[in-house]
């Protein structure tokens, strides 16, 4: 059984290789230029507000090519004094004849009317296709990862060694139900480590430390999975 389960996780871990280095990098983030808004109380249940942005006429990209449209802005809730601050996801229309100008959002407050600019943008970012982008100009410089590849080749050596002691200690010590939970903790927490590096730090990050889960695991199966 317990060579079943070494090797499950073997595989499962080199799948995830294939799927995170396939559905990264695909993407680059953009600032959206929005030029003005406008508020639509349409008295639908609870409240509910639309409000829609409109993007400057020179942005260059059709508004259906973005992905993940994330908007902060405040706004004054109608009848209350200080503003409110948000980050709400645009969407935009999918119909056929849908104006592409403006992307929208939906927030559950009624937006003051009675002063002159209840709504102030602070910032819109999106994704879109590296395929679609011409000009880098309004590309947003990337973000300096947590740890950089040399860090990580140590991180990665730290944790499987951490992972192949607590899994030996477990399973060669500790003869109880505790001794099982460190055993699997020793297995699964450098993998979900891993999958924490692609979301968090980076692609190559995460590859790395995934060779690192493939050799603590076939470490494992050679050595304490056949004792």
């Amino acid at each position: 059984m317990k060579k079943i389960l070494s090797l499950f996780l073997l595989v499962i871990t080199m799948f995830s290789v294939f799927i995170f280095s396939s559905c990264s990098n695909k993407y680059v983030e953009l600032e959206v230029p929005v030029e003005r808004y406008e508020i639509i109380n349409d008295g639908g249940s609870f409240g509910t507000t639309v409000i829609q942005f409109y993007v400057t006429d020179d942005f260059e990209y059709d508004l259906d090519l973005l992905k993940d449209i994330k908007i902060k802005f405040s706004y004054r809730p109608e009848k209350s004094l200080s503003s409110k601050t948000v980050t709400e996801e645009g969407k935009v229309d999918s119909f056929i004849g849908a104006d592409d100008s403006y992307f929208y959002v939906n927030i559950k407050n009624r937006v003051a009317t009675n002063i002159e600019n209840p709504v102030e943008v602070l910032s819109v970012n999106a994704k879109i296709e590296k395929r679609f982008v011409n000009d880098d100009s309004n590309i947003k410089p990337e973000k300096e990862p947590l740890f950089g590849i040399g860090m990580t080749f140590l991180i990665g050596l730290i944790v499987s060694v951490l992972g192949i002691g607590a899994s030996y200690i477990g399973i060669q010590v500790i003869e109880d139900e505790m001794g099982k939970i460190i055993h699997g903790a020793g297995i699964v927490l450098p993998i979900v480590f891993t999958i924490f590096t692609y979301f968090v730090v980076g692609i190559w990050q995460g590859v790395i430390l995934t060779l690192f889960n493939i050799a603590q695991l076939v470490l494992w199966f050679l050595v304490i999975g056949r004792n």
